[in-house]
């Protein structure tokens, strides 16, 4: 089935996703293409096979091979060339990662694997080459039902009114899935073919429809200019915060329904050459921009360096797959082919190369020992679950480290953790253990309320501190508190390059703000004195001043520097230090000043008179860009030893 309009539809669906991920202003709903392809893929996967049914000649065998050479000679070909890139630039971690991925979307399997990889300490997007890959596995699992489900429908009736009938039942039960699934879980809706299924059933239905409307040009004129206005509306009023899928959702796939009501063979702008050559092309233009936004911007490459470099490159890149690998393996003829041979065969080859390495720990002989030691630092983390004796003691666990009477409360977010074995080592040399209470995104401030949207966790944020707070008083009086937190982090976004935060505070006290004013700086300090006041009553308070944030993820940069056999330690100036975090620091020193507590400052154990380094002699200090690591917060301990002999003064 051949129809200008459709062509054109696949172009500005592609076209909105690479605007979006290349950051081109004005396309921040630009994701919504992938849910454009999904309807208007469930348009032609329907009339194919209602067609084969009508014709009596259906075949769910021929079907599956069909998309095959549609999808997989293009995806091995993407997978080979990138495993053929990263031996010679991935780090073992990072290989051994993309050959996981990238063996989950030959297999189409790769959005189940994201979805478990959509927690809090998860790799950033921008270190996925296959991320995008999550779509074709769902369209393939789709593709792998829908001759099943038309099969017994037409066998039950053979007619296109209990296909609809059936297709709006299934489409009512994902819609109603997608809408009740919580906002905590809303990776859950974006990644699983049930919670999108509708999308592409949506298509379906509207080729059903269709002949309805056969005469009554008017009413198809009104789908389609409904349709091409709620696309516009799309790219314009859909918020890039909001949940997706959700409620927003239904606009592009309405819209898109509308558009194919029209059935506009005529060369309109949706017919026009220029979008029926990137229609064509479409596919290879999405399986190949991603990585190429990945490799941008992992070197740092600028909004504009991005777009300039990487627009041109994918589309040079889409053409060659397309005439070199796509076309070749089309065919309008059903049956086994030589080609389809070639294809099962590289199909087999690429899979188990990608085993080998997952086997194999990203194959780490490829590197020098130095830089591997450099790369593994981002596995030197503290792990309550297995270092720590955690305590059920209500929504939350407890975690005690060491044994002895408690010497020490720990309380914050990851910054906390990261630390905590650090301070857990100096209480074991007084033979004293710690109690630590952790929460990710979650800073310890009395009345803060996590901001949804911003961050991807901490939006139980409240009640964690509630609860935290009051299992202090449960301890005897004169047990010294250490409070830590990314804080600035909360006020002005994250500093990771690959994975901005939106801009605006992360957290709020009376209403979500969208900048750091006046109001919410004075909401911000009182919350602050009342944690800490209330908390100096009973024991000694101390506030660890920010960690030094790097502007680079420490073992990668370290490592790769190393692999040029370059010495030189990733570091930030001291004055941009300060500039991110005097804010945090005046509020943090005027509370304790007012309520008798102290802070702890870790810039001279990370810094020098001009610098805060990420690492040295060739070790980061971080497992991230901005937490420490086992090795990196020992650095921290002379700065812990001294809080108990000011504590002891007290």
């Amino acid at each position: 089935m051949f129809r200008k309009d459709i062509r054109g539809l696949r172009a500005l669906a592609v076209l909105a996703v690479l605007f979006y991920h290349f950051r081109v202003p004005g396309f921040s709903a630009g994701f919504a293409g992938v849910d454009v392809f999904f309807v208007v893929s469930g348009y032609l996967m329907t009339w194919l096979l209602v067609h084969d049914l009508e014709h009596g000649r259906h075949s769910a065998t021929s079907f599956y091979l069909s998309r095959a050479r549609r999808i997989v000679p293009a995806l091995v070909t993407l997978s080979a060339i990138l495993m053929l890139v990263g031996w010679w630039v991935s780090l073992p971690d990072d290989y051994a990662r993309f050959a996981t991925h990238a063996l989950a979307s030959l297999w189409f399997v790769s959005n189940h694997v994201y979805l478990g990889e959509s927690g809090y300490f998860d790799f950033a997007a921008t270190e996925k080459w296959m991320l995008h890959t999550w779509s074709l596995s769902v369209e393939w699992q789709f593709y792998l039902l829908l001759p099943l489900l038309l099969s017994v429908c037409w066998r039950w009736r053979p007619h296109r009114s209990f296909i609809a009938a059936a297709y709006v039942v299934f489409a009512l039960a994902s819609l109603s899935l997608m809408l009740a699934v919580p906002g905590d879980l809303k990776s859950t809706a974006f990644f699983l073919l049930l919670t999108r299924m509708w999308e592409l059933i949506a298509g379906g239905l509207t080729m059903l429809v269709i002949p309805i409307l056969h005469g009554r040009s008017s009413l198809r004129w009104v789908f389609g200019g409904s349709g091409a206005v709620g696309m516009l509306l799309t790219l314009l009023l859909s918020p890039s915060s909001v949940d997706w899928p959700g409620p927003w959702t239904l606009l592009p796939v309405l819209s898109t329904a509308g558009v194919l009501c029209a059935e506009d063979r005529s060369p309109t702008v949706l017919g026009s050459h220029v979008l029926g050559w990137v229609g064509d092309r479409s596919y290879s233009l999405y399986l190949w921009h991603w990585p190429i936004v990945v490799v941008l911007t992992d070197l740092g490459a600028e909004r504009t360096v991005q777009l300039g470099v990487g627009l041109p490159a994918s589309i040079l890149l889409a053409h060659l797959s397309y005439q070199m690998i796509e076309q070749p393996f089309r065919s309008k003829f059903p049956g086994f082919r030589a080609r389809d041979a070639v294809m099962a065969m590289a199909f087999a080859a690429v899979s188990a190369s990608l085993a080998l390495i997952i086997t194999d720990a990203g194959v780490p002989a490829r590197m020098p020992a130095v830089a591997e030691g450099a790369a593994a630092e981002a596995r030197n983390r503290f792990s309550p679950l297995r270092k720590c004796q955690r305590a059920a003691t209500g929504p939350w666990d407890s975690c005690r480290y060491g044994s002895g009477p408690v010497g020490a409360i720990l309380i914050g977010d990851s910054h906390a953790d990261a630390v905590a074995s650090s301070l857990a080592q100096v209480l074991t040399e007084q033979q004293r253990s710690l109690v630590l209470y952790v929460y990710p995104s979650c800073p310890t401030l009395i009345g803060a309320k996590w901001t949804p949207g911003v961050f991807r966790a901490g939006q139980h944020c409240e009640a964690f501190n509630q609860w935290a707070l009051a299992r202090v008083d449960e301890f005897a009086n004169g047990v010294p508190v250490v409070l830590v937190a990314r804080s600035s982090a909360y006020l002005y976004g994250l500093t990771e390059s690959w994975d901005p935060s939106p801009p605006g505070p992360a957290i709020h006290f009376s209403r979500p703000r969208g900048e750091v004013d006046a109001e919410f700086l004075d909401e911000y300090s009182k919350a602050l004195y009342q944690t800490v006041c209330q908390l100096t009553r009973r024991r000694p308070v101390f506030q660890v001043r920010p960690i030094p944030e790097m502007a680079v993820n420490a073992p990668r940069a370290i490592a790769r520097s190393l692999m040029r056999r370059d010495l030189r330690m990733p570091a930030i100036d001291l004055s941009a230090y300060w500039a991110r975090h005097q804010t945090v620091i005046a509020v943090q020193e005027s509370v304790s000043n007012h309520c008798g507590g102290r802070t702890l400052d870790p810039v001279p154990h990370l810094c020098d008179s001009s610098h805060c380094f990420a690492g040295s002699a060739g070790r980061p200090w971080y497992y991230d860009d901005d937490h420490l690591s086992e090795f990196g917060n020992r650095r921290l301990l002379p700065m812990f030893r001294q809080m108990f002999a000011v504590s002891k003064t007290r």
